[in-house]
């Protein structure tokens, strides 16, 4: 990975606003700039970019960080993708990279990924070895050659060391291919005698495979997936999301399978806007990545119980992120798609054209069992206010409105229900918000960060830091007060060159139109700790001051702020005394009981003149 120089360059190349806007419509909102969050749904915008800082805060969903940060959660990459898509956007070489241990690891695991996909193919349909494989491909289950280059479908052969000598000719050690993920702990091929899925990234890049068992006889597993490794992480994935993107956006719907064999037999029907998880469940980080094209995702999984279950889970995430659910109900007498499109293409064609709204459909069915089965209706009831309490708080009062009004019950009784369900998540946002609430000191430095020269503010002469309990807040103080200490001039004229009286929004303006570049460049250099970084991070992301005007009333606050501070430092102060004055003997320690009542007496006048203010 890179240094912290190139790193600084970086951040000192590319502007926050302009990456950020690349992705998200901004506007200027006083000194930081506000959009409607990328990372969550929301109408109200909540998402605020501080240049000055540059850092980025959603208050809605909580999400924050850098540049470096912003292009990972939105593209869903790891550091050293975003880092090299940054430095190759700001026009800088990465001066460590062809050093650097685990980008070269990631390189060669693309490249071998690459090598192993043209392998296996190449088996499947141009090599003796993988005749038996190609029949069952294309007869059995129906794949066309179109499909097999297109989903990089191929064949690992049964001796179980082809691979190793494929790659261990083209320079490669067991160590790396094993780290790819390409061996087994027997240093043997990891997949042998399987239909060979390739499993692309976002960008369309084979980084891990599928294999399934082709052959009745065999008893092993039925699918067999690539471990994680640098190049494959399975929540960042979904099966044919990259030969999807194009039709899951011009339909504005993303449907979701259970299996490869789906995607594919779906995409051969006709029906491109498909996707499925990676042989284990669904995560709201995949389902985030089909957020980024539509809000609307409808599921059709197997006719099964997992499949159901696996349903309602998949809506519960779905709500969770501001989703719409929508379902494609499969004929109960076909078990998945891949079966219904050998049967009948034509009807999943016309399945899949008209996608139903889940709670429309529920309701349907809890309507029908009502009148049949009461003890069924009920648990039925019972698991759809369960899935329900996952949605934010407007969707699910609507919810709760069409439940009431169709199934003729009291909304106070269904939202009782859901309350009750929701108490624990209540109760956990709770005590997160007491945890991270705002201390005098974090409130006051939180708005130094904003506008430096407060800093001077906070004593007349140098030792402020007395007053921040933390070493790390010690630090940041006396980092802005150096800075601050440097352009006071700023606060010696009252009047602007045209005449008018300053107030302290002009000055701010001021300050930030001559001194705002060189202040962005010294935060981020002071950001080499990587204690101030992360306290940096903390309060410039704070709602309180993120997005506040310097006026006289703010000024007014942040005084009002540092008495409170001062007071409660000298409190401290003033009982820590106190408590060694009740533990010594007056008798035997007359010097040091003498000396502790003078400096108590000290704090104790300091006290009355702040309170006298």
């Amino acid at each position: 990975m890179a240094g912290k120089d190139d790193i600084i360059e970086i951040k000192s190349r590319l502007d926050i606003v302009t990456v950020v806007s690349q992705y998200v419509e901004l506007r200027r909102a006083g000194k930081t700039w506000m959009g409607n969050c990328p990372f969550h749904n929301e109408r109200t915008p909540s998402f605020h970019v501080n240049p000055q800082l540059g850092i980025y805060k959603c208050f809605g969903c909580g999400k924050t960080g850098d540049i470096f940060t912003f292009v990972q959660e939105y593209e869903h990459i790891e550091f050293p993708e975003a880092l090299e898509k940054l430095a190759q956007q700001a026009g800088v070489t990465l001066s460590r990279s062809r050093d650097d241990a685990q980008t070269k690891e990631i390189q060669k695991q693309r490249k071998m990924h690459e090598l192993v996909d043209k392998f296996f193919q190449h088996l499947l349909m141009s090599h003796k070895v993988g005749e038996y494989a190609k029949k069952y491909a294309l007869e059995k289950r129906g794949l066309t050659a179109e499909s097999i280059e297109k989903f990089h479908i191929g064949y690992a052969p049964r001796s179980g060391n082809d691979l190793i000598q494929f790659l261990t000719k083209r320079g490669y050690s067991q160590k790396e291919m094993y780290a790819a993920g390409l061996l087994n702990e027997k240093q043997r091929d990891k997949f042998t005698d399987r239909l060979m899925f390739g499993i692309s990234d976002n960008s369309g890049r084979v980084v891990g495979f599928s294999g399934r068992v082709i052959r009745a006889e065999d008893e092993r597993p039925k699918y067999l997936n690539s471990p994680e490794t640098l190049i494959f992480k399975k929540r960042l994935i979904l099966f044919g999301f990259s030969q999807a993107k194009q039709q899951i956006g011009q339909k504005d719907m993303a449907i979701m399978c259970e299996g490869q064999l789906d995607v594919i037999s779906s995409a051969q029907a006709g029906v491109e806007n498909i996707i499925a998880p990676l042989g284990t469940g669904l995560t709201d980080t995949q389902l985030l990545l089909v957020k980024r094209i539509t809000p609307n995702i409808a599921f059709a999984f197997d006719n099964d119980t997992a499949g159901k279950k696996s349903l309602l889970r998949g809506v519960e995430m779905a709500l969770s992120i501001g989703m719409t659910p929508y379902i494609l109900s499969i004929p109960s007498q076909f078990k998945d798609i891949d079966e219904l499109v050998k049967e009948n293409p034509e009807l999943w064609q016309q399945t899949a054209e008209k996608p139903k709204e889940f709670f429309d459909e529920a309701l349907k069915g809890l309507e029908t069992v009502m009148k049949k089965d009461f003890s069924l209706f009920e648990k039925k009831l019972q698991q759809l206010l369960e899935v329900i309490s996952h949605a934010p708080d407007l969707k699910k009062a609507l919810l709760i409105k069409e439940f009431s009004q169709r199934l003729h019950i009291e909304e106070s009784v269904l939202l009782s229900s859901v309350q009750r369900r929701t108490v624990p998540e209540q109760l956990q946002q709770g005590i997160q918000q007491r945890q991270g609430a705002v201390t005098t000191a974090e409130y006051l430095l939180s708005l130094m960060l904003q506008f430096p020269l407060f800093a001077l503010f906070i004593t007349k002469k140098p030792g402020g830091e007395k007053y921040f309990l933390s070493d790390v807040q010690k630090k940041l103080y006396l980092s802005l007060y150096s800075f601050a200490l440097a352009y006071k001039d700023f606060l010696k004229s009252s009047t602007l060159p045209d005449g008018t009286q300053k107030n302290w929004n002009s000055i701010a303006t001021e300050f930030y139109t001559a001194i705002g570049n060189t202040y962005s460049a010294y935060i981020q250099n002071i950001q080499e700790d990587t204690e101030i970084a992360a306290t940096i991070q903390k309060l410039g992301t704070l709602e309180a001051t993120m997005s506040l005007e310097i006026t006289d009333e703010v000024v007014k606050d942040f005084q009002n702020a540092t008495s409170r501070l001062k007071k409660g430092v000298i409190t401290l102060r003033i009982q820590e005394l106190r408590d060694k004055l009740g533990a010594i003997d007056e008798d035997e320690n007359a010097e040091e009981t003498d000396i502790l009542g003078k400096e108590l007496q000290k704090y104790y006048s300091r006290l009355r003149k702040l309170e006298q203010r």
